[in-house]
């Protein structure tokens, strides 16, 4: 592909890059919605493990109170309520850890089949 730089002068593709303001728009465009699909991505599935958490430690708190109640240091905390909240931190943190592990799978599975393309 020829460009035209300054008076008109010709350049070849190693010589002088291109830019097309257009395709340069598309291009920040493209990087700014997989930035932002990356974000949702680990957000969501942090939030799903928030939600999955405090469920389980609401009926994990529902079932054995007696339990809770002898794990937590302090004595005038609801058991049922300090296991939802433990239970949904948990969950935050392994969903984050599960969303961006998925993440840096698929980079790594995309950057393989860019290299075996060639």
């Amino acid at each position: 592909m020829k460009c035209t730089g300054v008076a008109g002068r010709a350049f070849s593709d190693g010589e002088f890059p291109c830019r097309n303001p257009v395709i340069s728009v598309v291009s920040r465009a493209q990087n700014i919605m997989a930035l932002i699909r990356v974000i949702a991505t680990v957000t969501g599935v942090a939030i799903f493990g928030m939600l999955l958490g405090a469920a389980f430690g609401w009926a994990a708190a529902t079932i054995a109170p007696s339990f809770f109640s002898s794990i937590i240091p302090w004595k005038n905390i609801e058991p049922v309520g300090f296991a939802t909240v433990l239970g949904a931190f948990g969950g935050v943190i392994c969903g984050g850890g599960l969303g961006a592990f998925a993440l840096i799978l698929e980079a790594i599975s995309s950057w393989r089949k860019r290299v075996k393309e060639g």
